[in-house]
């Protein structure tokens, strides 16, 4: 691994790593979405998908104008262990509502980790004078912030009220 001696250097090392997140989740988003009735969240989960690939390839974008071949990307561990994890809770939640809850937290933990990761790497690349590389990180922290803010009113308004309705039921809870 080649040492990380500046700013620069870690701004493209960070931009592998974001790539790789983004990878990661573009492969895993399709079983996600056939685990869902929600038609909302069905398609809030299809357009981050289709955002995604966007993403990937404006990263792909901001490698090459640091002089970097986007080919040699990081593997996500944190990704693959947050998605095992995820889905060996949804191996033993038995209420659809309370699946499609998981998925949301899920789905906006990653949101969160690329609001910070693309929030970062933006203000390296503003303060270096990056202008193009800062314009496109610009784009996606923006679409990750809209994303993070579709899953968090679907999940208040809808899914997670629907979860507490059905866990008072298996609890014996009258309404």
């Amino acid at each position: 691994m080649k040492p990380i001696t500046d700013l620069h250097d870690l701004l493209i090392n960070e931009l592998k790593i974001l790539y790789a997140i983004e990878a990661e989740e573009l492969n895993e988003l399709t079983q996600f979405i056939f685990k869902i009735k929600n038609e909302e969240l069905k398609l809030i989960l299809q357009s981050r998908k289709d955002r995604t690939k966007i993403q990937i390839i404006r990263l792909e974008e901001a490698l090459i104008l640091l002089g970097e071949r986007p080919s040699k990307i990081k593997e996500s561990k944190f990704l693959k262990i947050h998605f095992e994890e995820t889905k060996n809770i949804l191996k033993i939640i038995t209420e659809l509502s309370v699946v499609e809850a998981q998925i949301i937290l899920c789905f906006q933990t990653i949101s969160h980790i690329e609001i910070a990761s693309y929030g970062t790497l933006l203000s390296f690349a503003k303060i270096m004078n990056m202008n193009e590389v800062a314009s496109l990180l610009e784009k996606s922290l923006n679409e990750e912030k809209k994303s993070d803010l579709q899953l968090t009113i679907l999940g208040e308004y809808k899914i997670n009220e629907d979860a507490r309705v059905e866990t008072f039921i298996s609890l014996g809870y009258m309404f």
